[in-house]
């Protein structure tokens, strides 16, 4: 979505900055996101986000591998928060494989795929067969070929409400 600029536009929920020379953030990436979180209507998003997304920033912005940035080593460091593998890792693999053993992960994986393959969001009458489908997975230890198809074994794939909705 582009504005009249035809520069595109934040979404709405989006707080929208200040664009006037006090706005230019300086220094890494890091060092940019710790100054954007200084703004209230920031940090609340990227005080979780942020963490997280600096187990990246070996990758420039077209996913080459890098060990600086501007002539300083990259900080790789982050933190995972409020789930079921809380802690520190360096670097993408670090935490690709902290989330690889998450069960919270594992359920979100399953119901994305739920969500993806039946075109629809969950209802309450779905929980069971979400729950099924996440043991199903869990129990090939994570085999996603096997989560396709157990997706296309439920009633709720083979069968739609009277009416044809979904």
């Amino acid at each position: 979505m582009a504005g009249r600029s035809g520069q595109p536009r934040a979404p709405t929920w989006v707080a929208q900055l200040n664009e006037g020379p006090a706005a230019v953030l300086t220094g890494s990436l890091r060092q940019r996101m710790e100054q954007h979180r200084t703004k209230a209507d920031c940090a609340g998003c990227h005080n979780r986000l942020d963490p997280i997304g600096f187990g990246f920033e070996n990758y420039d912005a077209i996913g080459r591998y890098r060990t600086q940035e501007d002539g300083k080593d990259i900080d790789a460091t982050g933190s995972i928060a409020k789930s079921d593998v809380d802690g520190d890792f360096d670097g993408a693999v670090e935490m690709s494989k902290k989330l690889a053993d998450s069960h919270q992960v594992e359920r979100c994986y399953t119901t994305q795929w739920f969500r993806y393959a039946y075109g629809r969001g969950e209802s309450a009458e779905d929980t069971c067969t979400i729950a099924a489908l996440g043991e199903q997975f869990a129990g090939t230890g994570g085999d996603i070929k096997e989560l396709i198809v157990a997706l296309t074994q439920t009633d709720a794939f083979l069968y739609r409400k009277a009416g044809g909705a979904p």
